[in-house]
């Protein structure tokens, strides 16, 4: 049945139309702000606020998570899914018992810690929290790779 003409173009006009359902508050909003002035709008808005600064941040906060999280996940990856010790599977599951809290529920002990710490209002109060929320995320994936990869290897 998966194979036939049919399925394959039913599936196929479904995506399309559910996609179409998906996007079209995106391309209202993109259609309405060219709507009176045109790029006026958007050059008004560039001119009116200066967003290098808040680029360059977001870059530093995207490139310093992207890096601790890379780095971190990996080698605890390989250590749960290759290496044998105490309690692996436990402190493995009690991980992952992360990804089970709402992120509302946490920030106001994120903020707590972050302000403990001392660095409220720098850009490490931004990116050690994103790395801990992706990290469980990514420790899960990467082991499960890990898990395929044989022990010769």
């Amino acid at each position: 049945m998966r194979n036939s003409v049919l399925y394959q173009v039913v599936s196929g006009l479904i995506c399309i139309i559910f996609s179409v359902i998906f996007m079209l508050p995106l391309i209202l909003m993109v259609i309405k702000s060219f709507e009176k002035n045109g790029l006026k709008n958007y050059m008004q808005v560039l001119d009116a606020v200066d967003i290098l600064p808040n680029f360059k941040t977001s870059i530093f906060v995207v490139f310093g998570t992207l890096i601790i999280v890379a780095v971190v996940t990996t080698m605890a990856a390989f250590a749960f899914s290759k290496l044998n010790f105490w309690g692996k599977d436990q402190i493995y599951y009690l991980l992952l018992m992360g990804m089970m809290m709402p992120t509302a529920a946490l920030v106001f002990p994120i903020f707590q810690v972050v302000k403990g710490i001392g660095i409220n209002n720098t850009v490490f109060s931004l990116i050690f929290p994103y790395a801990t929320l992706n990290a469980v995320f990514n420790l899960m994936v990467l082991k499960n790779y890990f898990d395929s990869l044989p022990n010769e290897l």
